[in-house]
């Protein structure tokens, strides 16, 4: 029986490599300059943010850039607050970044919304993947 089908394996493995990459993130960050760790740790979140893309683009076959523009909101708030030296440092600023950042989805996601375009001429369309 090969490794990978052994349960055990299955389901160490990502717990395995989550504790090594979490390793080699602490090391490095120890060891390289505070601006070569902002560049990384700016490219993963970008990296998370544009998962979403990918997944519905490859199930749907349609580009949706919204969740870049909550990230985006989030981020201008966070900048915001570090220009005005707000009190509380990074972790308060994050927070209420995050919170400026689900309020403005959450309230961009009302039903009255889908509804409206749901009417539409376009939303007859059958999309060529999905069976008749």
């Amino acid at each position: 029986m090969p490794l990978a089908d052994r349960p055990w394996f299955r389901l160490s493995w990502p717990f395995a490599v989550a504790a090594a990459g979490i390793g080699v993130g602490a090391v490095l960050s120890a060891a390289l300059p505070g601006y070569f760790v902002f560049l990384a740790i700016s490219a993963v979140i970008a990296s998370i943010a544009i998962l979403g893309l990918g997944i519905v683009t490859g199930s749907a076959g349609m580009i949706a850039l919204c969740q870049l523009t909550f990230a985006a909101v989030g981020a201008w708030i966070v900048s915001l607050l570090n220009v005005m030296q707000a009190p509380g440092g990074f972790v308060v600023w994050l927070i209420l970044g995050a919170s400026r950042q689900g309020s403005s989805a959450s309230s961009s996601g009302f039903p009255p919304c889908a509804c409206a375009a749901s009417t539409s001429p376009s939303s007859r369309w059958v999309s060529p993947r999905r069976p008749m």
